[in-house]
């Protein structure tokens, strides 16, 4: 396969759902400067492809599952390579976040098996802004951040994991934040 990096996060999700992914995959690396391993170019069926994502999974700390109306739709989940991932993730015991992109409940087959994941709902800014908070907190990036001496902000968590001693108190409540094509957050 022509591409790949390492990356601590992992999106799965539906081509027809590219739009929506795409916005909140650019939130997450502007707010957190941390690149999400995606599929650009949709699943390829060939072995070479499958040992790339299978390479990402087992590298990944945190895996997004990009949920929608599209999932409801599956007719067979056994070569579903949404669910493929998804399943590969359980099994190698990754913490496993379903992002449901258009306020669809799961369906019953999803709700058996994966019912008791958490949930984020995409269409409030508010929980992804929480996930991006969430996401930085499980990946420990503003330890990373302390270490090397970058500032460290946490848009929706009051309490800091930073040790105190290395960086001065200053908090800040965001209410809302706007992306801007080619300038960022």
């Amino acid at each position: 396969y022509p591409y790949y990096f390492m990356s601590r996060i992992f999106i799965s999700y539906k081509r027809v759902d590219k739009d929506k992914v795409f916005k909140i995959k650019d939130q997450i690396e502007s707010a957190l400067g941390e690149k999400c391993w995606i599929d650009l170019d949709g699943i390829e069926s060939d072995a070479q492809f499958a040992n790339v994502i299978i390479k990402a999974i087992n590298e990944c700390e945190v895996f997004l599952f990009m949920y929608s109306d599209a999932h409801s739709q599956i007719i067979d989940y056994k070569n579903d390579w949404t669910v493929r991932e998804l399943d590969f993730a359980q099994y190698k015991k990754k913490r496993i976040v379903f992002v449901n992109l258009d306020s669809s409940p799961l369906s019953d087959w999803f709700y058996l098996l994966f019912g008791t994941m958490q949930q984020v709902d995409a269409t409030s800014n508010k929980s992804v802004l929480r996930l991006i908070s969430d996401i930085e907190r499980w990946l420990n990036l503003s330890k990373e951040r302390s270490m090397t001496g970058s500032t460290v902000s946490n848009a929706t968590d009051k309490s800091s994991n930073a040790d105190a001693s290395i960086l001065p108190v200053f908090r800040m409540v965001i209410e809302d934040i706007f992306f801007i094509s080619g300038k960022g957050a």
